[in-house]
């Protein structure tokens, strides 16, 4: 198993996948599998955005009105100097690291939440009892602007933020 970190070193990446394809080893194709689709997710935000980025009307009929990262990301590669300009495949390598990155955040942010409420029922309750007369009052729908407008939700976000 100490092969494995001088293993990057070796060839081109497509004769590194080659060689990963290969190797008879379960864990090591369930971790090209995770790639291929952190790859793949990438590419396919990467191509709607860019695509709305260049059409005029497209980011303010977007959710943040193109005010969120990848849009920035790709806002800011098209107005850089050429000899600054990253290629599409290093913005899409940059799309993976913050998905991948955005996802651990959530997933560590959800756990510490849920524990957090798990350790003070009352604040739970409080939180639950909010959530469940906007979800009444709106009909079943709680959308952006009413899930903003809860002041004891944002509280606990803004907790979880701090914390």
């Amino acid at each position: 198993m100490l092969v494995f970190p001088y293993v990057h070193n070796l060839g081109t990446p497509g004769f590194q996948c080659a060689v990963v394809n290969l190797v008879p080893w379960k864990k090591l194709h369930n971790i090209r599998d995770m790639v291929d689709v952190m790859h793949h997710t990438s590419l396919n935000i990467f191509n709607k955005v860019k695509v709305v980025v260049t059409n005029e009307n497209g980011p303010s009929k977007r959710i943040g009105k193109g005010k969120d990262i990848m849009s920035a990301l790709v806002k800011a590669n098209m107005s850089a100097s050429e000899e600054d300009k990253l290629t599409d495949e290093e913005l899409i390598g940059q799309a993976s690291t913050i998905i991948f990155a955005a996802m651990d955040m959530t997933s560590n942010g959800m756990s510490r939440i849920l524990y957090l409420l798990s350790k003070h029922p009352a604040v739970q309750d409080r939180l639950w009892q909010e959530v469940t007369e906007a979800y009444a009052n709106h009909g079943g729908d709680l959308d952006y602007e009413t899930l903003n407008s809860l002041p004891y939700l944002d509280a606990v976000c803004r907790e979880l933020l701090r914390v």
